[in-house]
């Protein structure tokens, strides 16, 4: 054992140093699990994608950064968000950048979308201000 590892080791602790053996012993399987939740996530990523581009479709050029998203937020028809929880080709979603996942519904779409589109206004504010000032 070397200095690295006994010091490693006595800095964990008792139950510190059964979960390290425990994960070493197991390593493998850990590494499958890390691998299928990150495609898990990349498809998610994609589906949004999708998703979003659908509902640009549906709503012609008024889903753009540079609209007001007060339509969206205030979209009471519940055809449109159907016909985009229809138009899911996997069963999760998830912002660009989340590691968490969601359930592609029609009330986790509604707020995805929202959280999208001001996200991408505010980028496009910040761009289009340097722009300006230079």
């Amino acid at each position: 054992m070397g200095l690295f590892e006994y010091m490693s080791r006595t800095a964990l602790g008792t139950y510190g140093v059964m979960i390290l053996d425990f994960l070493l012993a197991h390593l493998a399987e850990f590494g499958v699990v890390v691998v299928l939740y990150g495609s898990m996530v990349i498809l998610a990523h994609r589906n949004l994608e999708k998703i979003t581009l659908k509902a640009r479709e549906l709503c012609g050029d008024s889903l753009t950064p540079e609209s007001d998203h007060g339509a969206l937020v205030s979209s009471q028809n519940e055809a449109f968000w159907d016909k985009l929880a229809e138009s899911s080709t996997f069963p999760l979603i998830a912002l660009p950048a989340a590691l968490l996942c969601r359930r592609s519904t029609k009330e986790n779409l509604k707020k995805l979308l929202v959280r999208l589109v001001a996200a991408r206004q505010k980028i496009d504010g910040r761009t289009k201000k340097s722009r300006i000032d230079k």
